[in-house]
């Protein structure tokens, strides 16, 4: 499920913008078909266009580098 945070809108194939440590703290991301809401930090999302979480974990099993919702939940 992947959670996109964008500075602002993109439109037919515009630039991409992302956020700096510098212009926010935290992200707060609610998931209503869950009733969830998750906490992500500043080192997380900064200089990043997305990021994406998962709330089930991959059939092959991976884990290695994969956000899971139950670690970010608030």
């Amino acid at each position: 499920f992947p959670v996109t945070i964008h500075k602002k809108p993109i439109k037919n194939g515009g630039r991409r913008w992302t956020y700096s440590i510098e212009e926010i703290d935290v992200v707060i991301a609610y998931f209503p078909r869950y009733d969830k809401f998750c906490w992500f930090e500043v080192s997380m999302i900064a200089d990043k266009t997305a990021i994406t979480v998962r709330f089930e974990k991959p059939a092959n099993g991976q884990v290695k580098g994969i956000h899971f919702v139950e670690d970010y939940e608030w």
